[in-house]
């Protein structure tokens, strides 16, 4: 791997742990959300582990770290509306 496809990966993949850490947030503090899905790109670059996880559920307080699962990870966690 090239300096750019290795600067890209450690980019891009810092990007989407951001990006997961601030949805998480939103949706505790907005959506009042404790539940949240595995969401992923279900196509031909997704990997076995995503593939996998993809629609499994959580409870928000304990997906630390659990996402991105590997460089240029495209999984995102998708809240689950309780209804009251």
């Amino acid at each position: 791997m090239n300096i750019e496809d290795r600067t890209f990966s450690l980019i891009s993949s810092a990007i989407m742990d951001a990006y997961n850490v601030a949805l998480k947030r939103a949706y505790e503090e907005t959506l009042k959300a404790r539940l949240v899905v595995w969401y992923t790109t279900m196509d031909e670059r997704v990997c076995p582990v995503c593939g996998e996880m993809h629609g499994v559920e959580f409870d928000i307080r304990e997906t630390e770290d659990l996402l991105p699962q590997h460089p240029q990870c495209r999984c995102i966690w998708v809240p689950i509306s309780e209804v009251e």
